[in-house]
């Protein structure tokens, strides 16, 4: 189990090199998304900056389920309870694609917001209708 004979059997020297790493990607999913948000989205109000610090939220909470999936599951491991583990890792890497996708949507949407962009009012200004001529 986690905290009884050794801790983290399973995790290497080059695991733990690893696992920082991730850790140091995940912060700066977390720090774009903030930036993102609070200093782009916040002063602009375009549509496709919130889109995109959504993109980098879901691919920070993805990284962290896989950083549990890869590293701290298999410590869980042990001859009894061999199926719930399973079950557990299995919804942490649901959880991690689910919201890797939900990211890569995200990555659509800016993408369809920039390719197309919506009507504004300034556009519609200069046109008349056939009532108005």
């Amino acid at each position: 189990m986690l905290f009884l004979e050794t801790p983290l059997e399973y995790l290497s020297f080059f695991d733990a090199i690893e696992m920082g790493l991730y850790f140091i990607i995940v912060g700066y999913f977390f720090l774009l998304f903030f930036y993102f948000l609070f200093i782009r989205y916040r002063t602009s109000r375009k549509l496709y900056w919130l889109f995109f610090s959504l993109f980098f939220l879901c691919f920070g909470i993805a990284r962290v389920f896989f950083i549990v999936y890869y590293f701290f599951g298999p410590e869980l491991y042990d001859l009894t309870n061999s199926a719930e583990v399973v079950a557990y890792l299995m919804i942490n890497f649901r959880l991690a694609t689910f919201f890797t996708w939900m990211g890569v949507a995200c990555a659509v949407g800016v993408l369809g917001i920039l390719l197309f962009p919506p009507e504004t009012q300034e556009e519609n200004k200069g046109k008349k209708t056939l009532n108005e001529w």
